[in-house]
């Protein structure tokens, strides 16, 4: 793990490929609190965005402005989906790789971005019919409980 702008510079640029999405959250704080290493890191985004123009980068106070795209192409079996969705949604180290942790994540741990969009769906039904159907229907599960509480996230499933 870096500690250093420029450490994380360079890790940045060794990276075997680049990164889709980068979301610096908590920003508005950070900008404020230390603006000059704010104007750092907002240099190395730009730097990084030149070389990669695919990357998206979003500077935000909260995870719920954020927007994340979920490939699920490349999906073998469960533990691969659930690799995935740890690293795409930002589950905590200890995520248990199982509905019932992916539920207890979703629910409690992590703040869902406004909208999720996984790619790949049909790919993901034809390996892992049974891991499909639990994603859906803990999403839908997730969707009902939040939309009566207020909060609204969109989910949509795409090839």
């Amino acid at each position: 793990m870096p500690r250093s702008l420029p450490e994380f510079r360079d890790e940045l640029t060794k990276l075997p490929s680049p990164p889709r999405e980068v979301h610096l959250t908590g920003w508005g704080e950070f900008a404020e609190k230390w603006p000059e290493h704010a104007e750092e890191l907002r240099g190395i985004m730009v730097e990084h965005r030149d070389r990669n123009p695919e990357t998206v980068v979003t500077y935000t106070d909260s995870p719920a402005e954020i927007s994340t795209v979920i490939d699920l192409g490349g999906v073998a079996d469960a533990r691969d989906l659930h690799l995935l969705l740890k690293q795409a949604l930002d589950f905590p180290w200890f995520y248990g790789k199982n509905w019932d942790a992916f539920w207890d994540a979703i629910t409690g741990l992590v703040e869902l971005p406004a909208a999720i969009r996984f790619t790949g769906w049909r790919h993901l039904e034809a390996v892992s019919p049974r891991d499909a159907r639990m994603l859906r229907q803990c999403l839908d599960d997730y969707l009902a409980e939040s939309t009566r509480d207020g909060e609204h996230v969109t989910v949509v499933y795409g090839d």
